[in-house]
């Protein structure tokens, strides 16, 4: 790759892993809409946007990135280190959609995927 880490003083970027996960379905927005702040519906093709998953109370759980793919599902990548809980909660939901009969699915992506933040 035609990177270097050192580009940046090493006190000023940091790497963080992420979890990333498919939503699918014709529901799919609708449920994320349901977790999430933000207008995930206005997300054009390969358009994507940093969302917060939200409990309630609408209190803060978590931060995410949600992205309108154009093969027709939404790509979340969330914190690797909040990733039970996020997953929990998006499972859940998935859950509570299907059983009214919604069309949502969720698939697990294993595949590594690295960010590096510049602070």
């Amino acid at each position: 790759l035609g990177f270097r880490l050192q580009a940046f003083p090493p006190a000023l970027c940091r790497p963080l892993s992420c979890a990333q996960t498919k939503i699918l379905g014709s529901d799919r927005v609708k449920l994320m809409e349901s977790l999430v702040v933000g207008d995930i519906a206005e997300l054009r093709p390969n358009q994507g946007t940093l969302s917060l998953f939200t409990n309630e109370a609408g209190g803060i759980l978590d931060d995410l990135i949600v992205t309108n793919t154009s093969e027709g599902h939404l790509y979340v990548v969330s914190n690797a280190g909040c990733w039970e809980k996020d997953l929990a909660l998006m499972q859940d939901k998935v859950r509570e959609l299907q059983n009214q009969g919604r069309d949502v699915g969720l698939e697990v992506l294993d595949n590594a995927l690295l960010a590096l933040q510049v602070l």
